[in-house]
């Protein structure tokens, strides 16, 4: 009985509830994936943070940290503007 209200109400809304169901499963699905990769993003943090800070006469070491530590943050920018266009 559920399936034929189901059914009768996508007819009448012209296929609306189909792709609103959808957009709803894709909206979940990208929200895992976020969810995954700030799980992921902070715990490269937190090992990028027990690593000693090189030297900065150690030019090749401290511009390795320097760039490890700048991807770092555009990631989590790029999360960050992932989550706010996610919330629109």
């Amino acid at each position: 009985m559920d399936r034929a209200l189901q059914m009768g109400a996508n007819i009448y809304t012209k296929g609306g509830l189909k792709k609103l169901r959808e957009a709803l499963r894709a909206w979940k699905k990208k929200e895992g994936y976020l969810q995954n990769d700030r799980t992921k993003l902070e715990q490269e943090i937190v090992a990028f943070q027990r690593r000693p800070i090189p030297s900065p006469d150690d030019r090749d070491a401290y511009a390795e940290y320097q760039d490890r530590k700048r991807a770092l943050d555009e990631r989590s920018d790029a999360l960050t503007k992932k989550a706010q266009e996610l919330a629109e």
